[in-house]
């Protein structure tokens, strides 16, 4: 059963509203560059889109999966994190990602790194579970507390 007035805040001025973020190219077709419920919003520069946080970072050889999404901070507010799986053996480390990034985007569009063992955890429809990524994150933070 449809929920009442569900389907009217799918629409705006006749518009179907997708949730999606996307930009006209130089050849003037629509590029979608990611979901506006993903963006990171930093009071240093606005937005961050993770799908071109993740783009750079895929670029690194010895990346097997990466995941960017907002984590909290204890002394900031949200800040955009790397959930990075690498290729068995690969010598990868924090620094080199955070430096290519920054090199190739900019200081503010990534903050901080987290190596994963395991593969990214996935919901059903086989999408990386972000709210289980900043799940894992604060438990990391709360541990180096104590």
């Amino acid at each position: 059963m449809e929920k009442a007035g569900g389907n009217q805040k799918a629409f705006h001025q006749g518009w179907f509203l997708t949730g999606d973020a996307g930009r006209m190219d130089e050849d003037g077709f629509l590029e979608i560059v990611d979901r506006y419920k993903d963006v990171i919003y930093s009071p240093e520069i606005g937005g961050i889109f993770p799908a071109e946080v993740e783009q750079v970072i895929r670029e690194l050889p010895g990346v097997e999966d990466v995941s960017v999404t907002g984590v909290l901070h204890p002394q900031c507010s949200e800040i955009p994190c790397a959930f990075v799986k690498p290729v068995q053996g690969a010598s990868l480390t924090k620094t080199e990602i955070l430096q290519y990034v920054h090199q190739k985007l900019g200081p503010h569009k990534l903050k901080d790194v987290f190596f994963c063992r395991q593969p990214l955890p996935r919901n059903a429809n086989g999408k990386v579970d972000k709210s289980q990524l900043r799940r894992m994150y604060q438990q990391l933070v709360n541990a180096s507390e104590e």
